[in-house]
């Protein structure tokens, strides 16, 4: 009973720093990540343009065919492009692709080429020659950045109804509150007798640290899938091994023997 006093302020400030970590950075850490690899994807099409290969850098309108690429400097382009009902084709000797630093819009510089403009099936194209000819890439807008719950705000998972929001939520509860479970845990498999050795119970308290994460993952999954309800949730592994952890303390600090031996004095 000495370690509970030392075990139960270290588990407290643990805790506080882990629930600060589970609730705050985390979230906002793997928002981030999340808005990164997002941008990084719309932009992935300009930046992987490879010679001898036909791509498309926009969100399909554009196709681009490149027979050398050199950095951003490009020879013998073909670009082809559709606005509304009109197609655009344009052949040029060489190009270069461009970033506004300002607003991010990315853009193609064709220089000595000729373009071609006209609505397919009517036979009638303009052709115009040119020295330079300027042309936007209009990104997908349609794609959106749809955030996971992971990424999501802790307010905003409180306020939220769906099942992979709420398990999200009581994950992120079951953190902090796993470290409470753990210390009490910690007190009875510390304890070993001189012919068991030091670390004769290193092997149970490993075991059952598996079972208990695993029963975690497994209870964050049945939430999300609707087998059990956010009432139950997580809230049934924390309580299993909780009580294993009381039954095994009051085993090691004798209470039932005593109770036994107060049961047995004669009234």
């Amino acid at each position: 009973m000495r370690l509970l006093v030392p075990v139960g302020v270290l588990t407290v400030l643990l805790a506080a720093g882990l629930s600060w970590l589970a609730f705050v950075a985390t979230p906002a850490a793997t928002r981030r990540i999340e808005e990164i690899r997002f941008n990084a994807e719309r932009n992935t099409e300009l930046s992987a343009i490879e010679a001898g290969k036909f791509t498309s850098p926009d969100s399909g309108e554009t196709v681009l065919y490149v027979r050398e690429v050199s950095g951003d400097e490009l020879r013998d382009v073909f670009l082809e492009t559709q606005r509304d009902e009109r197609v655009i084709a344009i052949l040029a000797a060489r190009g270069q692709r461009v970033i506004d630093a300002a607003t991010g819009q990315q853009s193609f510089v064709l220089y000595n080429g000729r373009r071609y403009e006209g609505v397919p099936g009517e036979g009638k194209f303009l052709v115009l020659e040119f020295d330079e000819q300027f042309i936007p890439i209009r990104p997908d807008e349609d794609k959106e950045l749809v955030t996971a719950p992971a990424a999501k705000p802790t307010v905003d998972l409180l306020q939220s109804s769906d099942l992979p929001d709420r398990a999200e939520l009581q994950w992120r509860i079951s953190l902090p509150l796993s470290l409470f479970v753990l210390g009490l845990l910690a007190i009875p498999l510390s304890r070993t007798s001189p012919r068991e050795g030091r670390y004769a119970r290193l092997g149970m308290a490993l075991f059952i640290y598996l079972i208990y994460t695993n029963l975690l993952s497994i209870a964050r999954v049945w939430m999300e899938r609707g087998i059990v309800s956010d009432v139950v949730g997580m809230w049934w592994v924390h309580a299993i091994v909780a009580l294993v952890a009381l039954w095994m303390l009051s085993r090691e600090s004798g209470w039932f023997a005593r109770a036994r031996a107060v049961q047995a004095v004669p009234a």
